[in-house]
């Protein structure tokens, strides 16, 4: 494998179609593309100042590095991705991309991020931005916290762990369903309904009406408003959740345990 280390790279196109190799130690200077059409490359404690860096590339790690703001569009229609301990500063990063693992990763500018990708892994990931992750499939993700956010869309969040979401509107069909550790910081959710469902050691503390929770294994679940509360006790036992709720439209059964509700 072909190595290079403590290079400043300059110019359009700098390692373009490169094949095998490991950078450490480098800066990206000015210049777009340095590794557009890249294969088998591996970055570490390097940094990327301009922008698209990564496009049309295969199998990529990078390790303990920086995309700066400028370094913006920098990772699109590129496969087999993994990123651990980077900082990325910039927007519209991950575009049409395919099997990416994001671990201690942070983005301080996510707007218009992960768009339209299929099979990403998300592990102690921190986004702040608009937009994030619209259209993209197959996702999972471990501990993830969302600030300030609008999210709208169905299914939120299943099969995950320690989720955390601060400030957020969040509108979802079947949201927050087979999670594990759900905390929810002054949430509001509108037209959210079967929330809950199989969901273990909830934190909510929500604003609005949520349409209706089905199901939760345990937790806390505190709301102005619920129109349906579903709870099969062939399925779960009520008593491991509190509803912190005045006012509830329905109930599908009887609440044998009534220290459910306060």
């Amino acid at each position: 494998m072909q190595e290079i280390s403590e290079q400043t790279l300059t110019g359009e196109r700098a390692l373009f179609q490169v094949k095998d190799v490991k950078i450490t130690s480098s800066i990206f200077e000015d210049g777009e593309s340095p590794l557009k059409h890249s294969e088998s490359v591996e970055v570490s404690g390097s940094s990327f100042r301009y922008k698209y860096p990564l496009w049309h590339s295969n199998n990529v790690k990078v390790r303990n590095s920086v995309f700066f703001e400028l370094g913006k569009s920098g990772i699109w229609y590129t496969n087999d991705v993994e990123f651990k301990g980077v900082q990325i500063d910039a927007p519209k990063e991950f575009r049409r991309c395919k099997n990416v693992v994001l671990e201690d990763v942070i983005f301080t500018d996510a707007a218009e991020t992960l768009w339209t990708c299929d099979g990403v892994l998300l592990k102690n990931v921190q986004a702040k931005g608009d937009y994030f992750a619209m259209n993209s499939s197959n996702m999972k993700c471990e501990n993830v916290t969302v600030y300030d956010s609008v999210i709208i869309g169905e299914y939120l969040g299943w099969n995950s762990k320690s989720l955390r979401f601060v400030n957020c509107t969040i509108e979802s069909n079947q949201g927050f369903c087979y999670i594990d550790g759900l905390k929810l910081e002054s949430c509001t959710l509108l037209n959210t309904d079967l929330a809950f469902e199989y969901c273990s050691n909830i934190d909510a503390d929500t604003h609005g009406k949520i349409r209706s929770i089905k199901n939760p294994i345990s937790g806390k679940i505190k709301a102005d408003e619920i129109g349906e509360l579903l709870l099969d006790e062939t399925k779960i036992d009520p008593s491991k959740n509190q509803i912190i709720c005045s006012k509830i439209g329905k109930t599908t059964r009887e609440i044998t345990d009534k220290n459910i509700l306060q």
